[in-house]
C-alpha cells in the first residue's frame, strides 16, 4: 500500500542465450526539466531503471534486449534519440554478471 515492497519474477540474462544487458549513459540537454527526461527514458521500452548520476554522464539507464545485439542498436540509434534531449550516449554491454537477476522491462518480448 505505502509502495515501498514489489514482489515479482526474476529472471537471470546469463542463461538467455540472445539477451543483451547493457548501460546505457547519456549526456542530456534539459534546460533545466531533468526530471521530466528521466521520466521519458524510464517509461522507453526495454528500460529495467534509469537514474540521474553525477560525472561525465547525466543520466545512466540499464537496458535489456532479448533480441540480441540487433534489438539494442534499435534501441541506441532509434528510441533513445526520439527523446531529443539525448546529446551523445555511451553502450557498455555488460558480458559476465554474478547476482543480477532482474525483471523484465516492459516492450521486452516474451522469452
Amino acid at each position: 500500500k505505502n509502495g515501498i515492497f514489489k514482489v515479482s519474477g526474476l529472471i537471470d540474462p546469463n542463461q538467455h542465450p540472445q539477451m543483451i544487458t547493457a548501460l546505457v549513459a547519456m549526456s542530456i540537454q534539459s534546460h533545466g526539466k531533468m526530471d521530466q527526461v528521466l521520466k521519458k527514458i524510464e517509461q522507453l521500452p526495454n528500460v529495467v531503471w534509469a537514474g540521474v548520476v553525477t560525472g561525465r554522464y547525466d543520466i545512466i539507464a540499464e537496458v535489456v534486449c532479448v533480441g540480441g545485439k540487433d534489438e539494442l542498436y534499435r534501441f541506441t540509434t532509434n528510441t533513445i534519440l526520439k527523446i531529443g534531449n539525448v546529446i551523445r550516449s555511451e553502450t557498455f554491454i555488460l558480458l559476465k554478471s554474478r547476482h543480477n537477476w532482474l525483471c523484465l522491462p516492459k516492450g521486452v518480448e516474451e522469452i
